[in-house]
């Protein structure tokens, strides 16, 4: 399927193109300069360069599905195990019975599992590391790809970016606005903020009252 989940990253490059915070309309509404405008101003065009890396990353992902890769796995006693800690509790698993008993403690006894041979364990860490040698080799073959197909370096480039718009974000939830202009901004980009992405974002959501708290500061200051 030539589709990649949606994440946060995802949603934000969609909303690149939104206005932010009504901008255009407050731009020119201020005679002195306030910090929050050309901040705001700096994240659209973050956001634009966010989508365009986005979309690249995209088109690099649906070329690396074109490949038909096996998904990273490995069969072990007719288990499908995806990753090598998986494997590892796979082999330490003790058991459990099939069948339930009269007794409590007889069904208590049979969870213990009978100890290995040394010929068992021997085979039981044979097979423990061929599973780990199995899913390192079929990892490689798709770190390769992503490689190839230009997917790991787009995918990378757009996840630095969105990493830095969530910087830009938070840096604009903690400037203080100098004019009604600014505080305006701050308080509609708050609440854009908050219906796009809920309140539970880690990368802000502790400079979300304060942030709104500076906006009612300045009103009241001028009450």
């Amino acid at each position: 399927m030539k589709t990649q989940p949606i994440s946060r990253r995802a949603l934000a490059a969609g909303l690149a193109l939104a206005p932010i915070a009504g901008l255009p309309a407050l731009a020119g509404a201020v005679s002195a300069p306030d910090p929050i405008l050309p901040a705001l101003e700096d994240l659209r065009r973050l956001k634009d360069r966010i989508k365009g890396l986005d979309d690249a990353a995209q088109r690099t992902h649906e070329a690396l599905s074109e490949l038909g890769l096996e998904t990273p796995s490995v069969a072990l006693d007719g288990y499908t195990l995806a990753d090598h800690d998986a494997i590892d509790l796979h082999c330490d698993y003790v058991g459990m019975p099939e069948k339930n008993i009269d007794n409590t403690i007889a069904l208590l006894e049979s969870w213990r599992k009978p100890p290995l041979t040394d010929e068992q364990k021997a085979a039981r860490e044979a097979a423990r590391r061929k599973a780990h040698d199995e899913l390192d080799a079929i990892k490689r073959r798709h770190d390769e790809a992503k490689i190839a197909t230009g997917y790991a370096a787009a995918d990378g480039a757009a996840t630095e970016a969105f990493e830095r718009q969530g910087d830009a974000e938070r840096a604009i939830f903690e400037t203080l606005p100098i004019s009604r202009a600014g505080a305006i901004a701050l308080l509609r980009f708050a609440a854009d903020h908050i219906e796009d992405f809920g309140v539970n974002d880690a990368k802000v959501e502790d400079v979300f009252p304060d942030a709104i708290r500076a906006a009612a500061d300045f009103f009241e200051g001028e009450a």
